[in-house]
């Protein structure tokens, strides 16, 4: 009988590690893979994906937004990223909740002022009657146009990197300036209400 003997306690609180494999996307639109896989930022005027389990992300950028109130000053009162699903009818249902962050150039994530506030200002839940996601900016773009606040770029995810939920839906979005003509209204947006201080 070996001597040596170690018991080795598995509980909720060990480590684990999880791999997902897309398959390389083989299966997937050409849209999509022009898109993700070839790096054709341009294609997300048509379409935004996203999906869960280590799949996709999209990525925002506002680079002009700071470039707001330099000739007056302004007060935000109201700033909402607003997002439609483009999909009626999917084998993977859209999330029922997204999470943004924002990243720095060195990839260090961060989480919005206004996200503080809780999950009924800040956004973020899937409303199924109009299929759209919003989420409440206000603060986090006032900061940005007074300078308090670098205009680092913004990511919408399925999985909540904070809390490690994984959510295997996905959903394809309508891009920022669709070719097709009926979705030119519900096309990915920022809407911005402000004050002139005089």
């Amino acid at each position: 009988m070996d001597s040596l003997f170690y018991e080795y306690v598995i509980t909720d609180k060990c480590a684990r590690i999880n791999t997902f494999d897309h398959d390389q996307y083989k299966d997937a639109s050409p849209d999509f893979k022009n898109q993700v896989l070839d790096h054709d930022t341009s294609d997300g005027k048509n379409f935004l994906y996203l999906q869960g389990l280590s799949g996709v992300k999209i990525k925002i950028r506002l680079p002009f937004i700071k470039d707001y109130g330099k000739s007056q000053k302004i007060a935000i009162n109201n700033a909402v990223l607003i997002l439609k699903n483009f999909e009626s009818d999917t084998t993977l249902a859209p999330p029922p909740q997204l999470t943004l962050i924002k990243a720095d150039s060195a990839g260090r994530i961060g989480y919005l002022v206004d996200d503080s506030e809780g999950s009924v200002y800040f956004g973020g839940t899937y409303h199924a009657s109009d299929k759209s996601y919003s989420f409440r900016i206000t603060r986090h773009i006032q900061q940005i146009i007074q300078g308090k606040e670098k205009n680092y770029d913004l990511y919408l995810l399925v999985n909540d990197p904070s809390i490690n939920v994984l959510i295997p839906n996905r959903m394809v979005g309508i891009g920022t300036n669709p070719e097709i003509p009926d979705l030119s209204s519900a096309r990915f947006q920022l809407q911005l209400v402000y004050t002139k201080l005089y």
